[in-house]
């Protein structure tokens, strides 16, 4: 960690900070405090430069998010969680941004991308306030990505750069030109409004060359994978017509996928452990997804592939 840790966590820094992440006011404030607390406790100070020594050493590095090896701290299950471990992550983000900022530098990334991208977490501490009734950030593996200069928000779509990690022999006999160990874009969705065709090809077409741009080591970006419950096949009979549909349209399998209820469940309807009679039926996907697992079905997480 650098020597002015305990600048970059309180004053002018520290707002800073918060306000590339996109935090309300109130998370900010609660931010803050944690934050405070960690600048006067050297032992603090020494676990943050732990995870800081984490995120620099994997910075620019395409490798996937989940081996960067962050301790999980908080669970968001736990109701009784102090504020410590609730926003543990969060303030070594702040701690870490001025780092991710001078990498976002040095390979010329626009401000605004900059900051449509930092601002990940602000939306996702609101996602878990809705989810769980209470303020905190559970999400230091997906952040790490964003910190560490792999992910950038492009229009309707995020993208990081990423290495296939799927045996060659899967990969080409998906009728995907590529090696394992590949570097390639992974595709996900945030929940940031309609799936439109047009707004989907848009970011596609938008990350092939700014990725190219600026990150021409790896180019060139033919193609870009996505692993998610989107990519279910069953969406096409379970809501035809729909955006949903036109976009599982878009990619070839790689995978068959698995069993991913409770994933596609939380991201659907950001109610965690609601039983589905008690989930809400006020959209086509609503009421096929709960009439689809009323009867027994399940929702499958897959991974497709997609030519740039």
């Amino acid at each position: 960690m650098p020597d002015d840790i305990r600048d970059r966590l309180v004053g002018p820094a520290a707002d800073e900070a918060l306000a590339w992440l996109g935090l309300t006011d109130d998370a900010a404030a609660e931010v803050r405090a944690v934050a405070r607390r960690i600048a006067d406790d050297p032992a603090l100070i020494a676990e943050q430069e732990k995870v800081h020594a984490v995120l620099k050493e994997a910075m620019g590095i395409p490798r996937p998010w989940e081996v960067v090896h962050l301790p999980r701290r908080y669970n968001p299950d736990d109701g009784d969680a102090p504020a410590l471990d609730r926003w543990w992550y969060l303030v070594a983000a702040m701690a870490f941004v001025p780092d991710t900022l001078a990498f976002h530098r040095d390979h010329g990334i626009p401000e605004d991308v900059s900051r449509r991208t930092l601002a990940d977490a602000g939306l996702h501490v609101r996602l878990h306030r809705r989810m769980y009734g209470r303020s905190g950030f559970g999400q230091e593996g997906w952040i790490s990505i964003h910190l560490r200069g792999l992910l950038y928000d492009l229009g309707r779509l995020q993208f990081n750069l990423t290495t296939l990690r799927l045996p060659t022999e899967q990969i080409r006999a998906a009728g995907l030109p590529l090696d394992s160990g590949t570097v390639v874009l992974d595709t996900h969705i945030p929940e940031s409004g309609p799936l439109r065709p047009d707004d989907v090809a848009a970011s596609l077409a938008r990350a092939r060359a700014f990725f190219t741009e600026h990150f021409p080591q790896y180019a060139p970006y033919d193609y870009a994978i996505c692993n998610s419950w989107l990519l279910d096949p069953q969406l096409q009979q379970l809501v035809p017509g729909t955006n949903i549909d036109a976009f599982c349209r878009v990619w070839t399998p790689l995978d068959p996928g698995v069993e991913a209820d409770i994933s596609a469940l939380n991201f659907i309807f950001r109610r965690p452990g609601t039983p589905l009679a008690d989930l809400p039926r006020d959209s086509t996907l609503h009421r096929a997804v709960i009439d689809h697992m009323s009867a027994g079905g399940h929702l499958i997480q897959a991974m497709g592939y997609v030519a740039m």
